[in-house]
């Protein structure tokens, strides 16, 4: 493959890949924008980016969706919260998030995920106990499990395309 051409497809690789991690910011998956680009990226170039890579990348978004899931939830555990109360964080920020994604396309998504996932476990919390400032607390921990997710993904996501880089670029 000609050098002109390489350097434009990784260019563009890279630019998806930093497209990815603006997903993330509000919201959206990103972290498999990263892989796909990485997979097409290592079948298109023959291997400029090995497949090892892209197979790790996919075992980091994995654990980065799960951790994204569980995290509203732990934040709520550890803030006092029940069960129910995880459970409502939970399905409280897939709900907001759902909901404000179609009335604000781009910010709503994360907005909505953090109002969601405190609502969900204050009206939980609330409604299991009646004590307004534990079901507060509840819902702050969700929310704060939740911004900890996001820092958390985003910080893989940067990981992924600084490997990348370094991968390609040191090869």
């Amino acid at each position: 493959m000609p050098t002109f051409i390489l350097v434009l497809i990784t260019i563009v690789y890279f630019l998806v890949s930093f497209g990815g991690l603006g997903l993330l910011v509000i919201g959206l998956p990103g972290t498999w924008v990263i892989v796909g680009a990485s997979a097409v990226y290592a079948w298109v170039t023959h291997g400029e980016l090995s497949w090892a890579a892209v197979v790790i990348f996919v075992i980091l978004s994995l654990l980065a969706e799960v951790f994204e899931a569980a995290a509203g939830a732990w934040g709520t555990k550890k803030y006092g919260g029940t069960r129910w109360g995880m459970l409502g964080a939970v399905i409280g920020g897939i709900i907001g998030a759902g909901f404000l994604s179609g009335i604000l396309p781009v910010v709503g998504t994360i907005i909505g995920a953090f109002v969601g996932a405190f609502a969900g476990a204050f009206i939980i919390e609330y409604l299991s106990n009646r004590d307004f400032r534990q079901a507060r607390r509840s819902g702050e921990g969700a929310f704060m499990g939740k911004l900890v997710a996001v820092v958390v993904k985003g910080g893989l996501a940067v990981a992924m395309i600084i490997s990348a880089f370094a991968l390609i670029v040191f090869r």
